[in-house]
């Protein structure tokens, strides 16, 4: 799904550095979402979409694919690259 619009919502596939933002940017894909009251909490209350705005506030824990939990200042939107072919004519 597109995140241009300005909303993550689950399923989307955002770029997520581990170890508290340490690590490499891989692909992964949102399974669960709460949002908190204030920034870095642990716990809030399970959305099913998030304005981005509240996202940069560091005011969503994201559950992923891969296994991990994350605070929201360790992702970044992320959108699929499309290849064109081009063929000699």
């Amino acid at each position: 799904m597109s995140q241009l619009d300005g909303i993550l919502r689950i399923g989307d596939t955002v770029l997520w550095r581990g170890c508290f933002g340490t690590e490499s940017e891989q692909p992964v894909k949102v399974k669960r979402m709460e949002v908190t009251a204030t920034p870095r909490t642990k716990y809030g209350d399970e959305v099913e979409s998030v304005a981005w705005s509240v996202v940069r506030e560091n005011r969503v824990i994201l559950d992923l694919d891969n296994g991990h939990w994350c605070y929201a200042e360790q992702i970044a939107p992320y959108e699929e690259k499309q290849t064109i072919e081009l063929t000699g004519g």
